[in-house]
This record gives structure tokens, sequence and C-alpha cells, in this order.
């Protein structure tokens, strides 16, 4: 008996930005409209104020990649780009610009991590055991950054520096993502309770253990990206979480 296979197509739903304006793709709405929740045109447009944790290198590119965000970072093919309308320039953040807002990094809510104490952390001989002495030491300067920043920043960033990835990312793969553990299915392998296995994402964890959110971009080797896709990636993740709403889904994309 042949299988029957019923398919129903499901139409995209509207994402709501502000003043209540619609749109199918994030990035035409978010520079048509703006985030949702502002308004932009009356000056409600928010200043996020953003702490910082990394040695002093890793913090001078941090400071540079936001510098880098207030400008307009055009297409590469701005002919394809026009027949395309989802490849668009990134105009930029700024309280005045399309996108409505902007980061300002407060001096008074950076940890310095010093040259010494990284050195410490990325002493040990295995590649493991340093990713969990980098945890560690991140672990103690949030503490450190939570006991004397009042208020807390809305938003801590913490950018990697070259050493720490270098010496704690995985060489047989692609990327400088830092990853502890894999997880597996296989159940030829002894089983194990392991410390961790994403670096980023439990550094993200231990910085809402401390109530200081870092968003999930922003534990990374901030080297700067070229291409407009990966600033209102950048963008769009200050947006959210905490901070503001970039769209939200109208109600019967909710109920469906």
């Amino acid at each position: 008996m042949p299988l029957s296979v019923d398919v129903t197509l499901l139409d995209e739903p509207q994402l709501i930005f502000a003043q209540e304006h619609s749109s199918l793709d994030p990035k035409i709405g978010l520079l048509s409209y703006g985030p949702c929740g502002l308004d932009i045109e009356a000056g409600k447009t928010p200043v996020i104020r953003a702490g910082a944790i990394g040695t002093h290198s890793s913090l001078m590119s941090l400071k540079f990649f936001l510098r880098r965000l207030l400008e307009v970072i055009p297409t590469s093919d701005s002919k394809r780009a026009g027949g395309e309308p989802w490849r668009r320039e990134f105009p930029g953040l700024g309280v005045k610009g399309p996108l409505g807002f902007e980061i300002d990094l407060d001096p008074s809510a950076v940890e310095s991590i010093s040259n010494e104490e990284q050195e410490v952390a990325l002493r040990s001989a295995g590649r493991q055991e340093r990713i969990i002495n980098a945890v560690a030491l991140y672990d103690q300067k949030l503490q450190d950054l939570a006991g004397s920043t009042h208020p807390a920043p809305q938003v801590v960033l913490m950018p990697l520096s070259v050493d720490l990835v270098a010496k704690c990312k995985d060489p047989s793969q692609k990327g400088d993502r830092i990853v502890y553990q894999r997880r597996t299915l296989d159940k030829r392998l002894p089983r194990s309770n392991y410390p961790l296995f994403d670096f980023h994402n439990t550094l993200k964890i231990l910085s809402f253990k401390h109530n200081l959110p870092c968003p999930d971009k922003f534990a990374v080797n901030f080297e700067i990206r070229r291409r407009p896709s990966g600033f209102f990636d950048y963008s769009m993740e200050l947006c959210g979480r905490r901070l503001l709403q970039s769209y939200r889904y109208t109600m019967e994309a909710c109920r469906s």
C-alpha cells in the first residue's frame, strides 16, 4: 500500500517592528522601521551601557570593533545586492540612525585580565586543563566586576585574546570556537561526566550566574568582519534578550 503524506504550506509569519510596522525579513524591517518598541522619530532611542572583561590587547580590539559598528559597511557586490533585497549594507549603529540604538563601553565597568593572570591560566600542558583554568579565571573576573560596579552594566562583552584562543581551540577543527568535549551518542565510548562542553556557552552561563548577561556572539575573538551580515548579526544579538527587542511575531504566528 503506497504511503500517503499530506503537506501543508504554512505562511511565513509577519515580524512586528517599531510602531507596529510589519515585514517578513528582519533586516528590511529593522532598516525600515527600527527595533520593536522604539520610536526613533520621537527620540525614544536607547544607549546600551556595556561592560567588558579581557586582556589589554583584546579590550583594544573590542574598542576598535565597537567603533567599527558605528560605520556604514557596504555590500561587496552592489549590482548583485540590487536584485537581492535581503543583501543590505550595514547602516552603522547610532541613536539617530535606522537601528535607533548604540553601545557605550563604560570605563568603570571594565575588568582587566593581566598578562600574568592569563599566563598562569594557560600554563598547563593539556588543552582541556587550560580550558578549565580559563573558565575559572573568567568566573572570578565576573564576580569581581559584579562586586565593584553599581549599577551593573546592561551587558558584558568578553573579547578573547588571540593567545587564549590559540592555546584552547581544537587544532583538528577549523575555526576559533573552543570546545572542551563534543557530545556523542557512540555507546562504545565510556560514560563520563565532563565539566563542560562548549567554552563560549559556559562563559554565557557564568555571566548570568553573576547577573551580568553576555550575548551569544560576544564571548569571542573580535576579528573585524567586512561582510555586512556579520555586523547585522552582532547588532541583532544586542537588540535581543534583555536589552531591546529586534522584533516580535504576530499573535497569529504565536498561536500556530
